[in-house]
């Protein structure tokens, strides 16, 4: 099993998650002065998609001798689909695109487009701020539905502690915030659900694919999204 990354790993990877979601709820909220919400998902989509493909391409491929180390189990040693996965090694994830990769990730995919029309929807009628208080909160649901379905230990009483402080903060907010309408509380709790439940399912898949990359991750849950949101996107005109 491979050691944790270090603390200051994880905390500067919490911070830009922090940084750049909350910036792109932003110019999400800008550019619905201008688009509908279908066609900003498409351009974004579409230009992840476009960024991420060619440095695929051009990444070079690793043999598997030289990729792997000497307790890797040898292809012969695992079952035929897993070997096949492994046979042909690329930086970003053996056979990133084969049925055995593709197939956990399109749960993945639907649930982060559900979550990122909830979140479009939610901008129409809220401001950015009450997403971002409701993404706070969500390590509270997610922590539930992996204690409960993914046999994942229970949160221990500092980490309970923690989330109590957010959901109170979270009642306060909505409580003393006059500008939320009640029309807004639909949208925002199904972001909340598909938010959460994508993170929970994100995390069963990177266990279940340990060796795709992070960038892998992101091309193949966008190059899986792009039909949808281009025939939303048509369909909005």
């Amino acid at each position: 099993m491979s050691s944790p990354p270090p603390f200051h790993v994880v905390l500067s990877s919490c911070l830009l998650y922090v940084l750049f979601s909350s910036s792109l709820l932003l110019l999400n909220k800008s550019l619905m002065a201008f688009l509908p919400p279908a066609p900003i998902l498409a351009l974004q989509t579409v230009g992840t998609v476009a960024v991420l493909a060619p440095a695929y391409v051009i990444c070079p491929r690793k043999s598997l001798e030289c990729c792997g180390d000497s307790s890797s189990p040898s292809p012969a040693s695992l079952s035929p689909s897993v070997s096949s996965a492994r046979s042909s090694s690329h930086p970003w994830g053996p056979s990133l695109f084969s049925a055995a990769t593709l197939k956990p990730y399109t749960l993945h995919s639907l649930l982060f487009l559900l979550g990122l029309l909830s979140s479009m929807l939610s901008l129409r009628s809220s401001p950015v701020d009450a997403l971002i208080v409701f993404r706070s909160t969500s390590p509270i649901l997610v922590s539930l539905v992996e204690a409960r379905f993914l046999s994942a230990p229970p949160p221990t009483p500092r980490g309970l502690a923690s989330m109590s402080l957010m959901g109170l903060g979270a009642l306060g907010y909505v409580y003393f915030d006059r500008t939320l309408k009640n029309g807004s509380y639909a949208p925002l709790a199904c972001y909340y659900v598909f938010i959460s439940l994508a993170d929970v399912w994100g995390k069963r898949v990177t266990t279940v694919l340990p060796d795709v990359h992070p960038a892998g991750s992101a091309l193949i849950t966008n190059v899986i999204t792009c039909p949808a949101v281009a025939v939303l996107a048509v369909a909005s005109g």
